[in-house]
């Protein structure tokens, strides 16, 4: 958060999610309709068992945010979009959107069994997923992360409540470093985050910095200049592999001049939704 380079997470290919990997995000399902905490705490009558559970489900949470948001999103992204396109015509029909929603735990009743991403017909492209994913899946497992760290359920962070989601989060914890993460989250600067300021943050800043802090860990210069090939390279490197088929289909989103070439600094801008917002 702006509060030193943390390390890259060790991940060779991503996963594809399943029901543990969300088990965090279902306990948000319980959640009060009035947008309260998604954890309930442990008060006196609490075994310590239960306590334990509660800071697990928290630890699970933040290092699955810190994975899909912080690392490479956009690849990570498309490996989810890659696994359910089961007959590889770049496209999701209904079918694998259902068997998407169903590993997600997203709704397949609504929307026509695809959750609020299409129905009947609808054939779902890359960039339509993509949005879908930041805007709904992603927001979302963003917001459970934020009351999964309001301890007293007020509906903002305080100071107080930061440190446990930067340790968490594999990130340095001390005052500096806390006051720090306030004044980076805190919008209106009154000593408060809001979940809209939370989600704009982690969705925006943090995401782009904890990805060029990767860059930076890998003594690699933003501003150069780089082919195909080398971002391949570079990718393969720090430890988030893309086949070339991915890579191309990036790089020449991003190429709109067809140069040839890119700067890693649009890479990141790229991978950390900065072109949908």
């Amino acid at each position: 958060m702006g509060c030193g380079a943390s390390a890259p997470l060790e991940v060779a290919t991503p996963p594809k999610e399943t029901a543990a990997d969300n088990a965090p995000a279902a306990a948000a399902a319980a959640a009060p309709s009035s947008g309260g905490p998604a954890f309930v705490r442990s008060t006196k009558g609490d075994s310590k068992g239960s306590s334990e559970r509660d800071r697990n489900a928290r630890l699970a949470l933040a290092k699955s945010v810190k994975k899909q948001v912080g690392f490479v999103p956009l690849i990570y992204i498309k490996s989810q979009f890659d696994v359910y396109d089961v007959d590889r015509n770049g496209a999701l029909e209904v079918d694998e959107l259902v068997n998407m929603m169903r590993d997600l735990q997203e709704d397949v009743d609504g929307g026509g069994g695809s959750g609020g991403l299409g129905s009947g017909g609808t054939i779902i492209d890359f960039h339509v997923f993509c949005r879908w994913y930041i805007d709904v899946h992603m927001k979302s497992k963003v917001k459970t992360l934020f009351h999964a760290y309001d301890a007293d359920g007020n509906g903002t962070i305080e100071i107080s409540e930061i440190p446990a989601l930067l340790q968490d989060l594999s990130e340095d914890s001390d005052e500096d470093a806390c006051a720090k993460a306030m004044s980076d989250m805190d919008g209106n600067e009154d000593g408060r985050v809001t979940l809209e300021e939370f989600e704009t943050f982690f969705l925006g800043p943090w995401a782009k910095g904890q990805l060029a802090n990767t860059f930076e860990l890998y003594s690699i210069d933003i501003a150069a200049d780089v082919d195909k090939a080398q971002l391949k390279a570079t990718l393969d490197r720090m430890g988030a592999p893309a086949d070339d088929a991915a890579v191309s289909f990036m790089f020449d989103y991003i190429d709109v001049g067809k140069t040839g070439t890119l700067k890693f600094e649009q890479f990141i801008d790229y991978a950390t939704y900065a072109h949908m917002r």
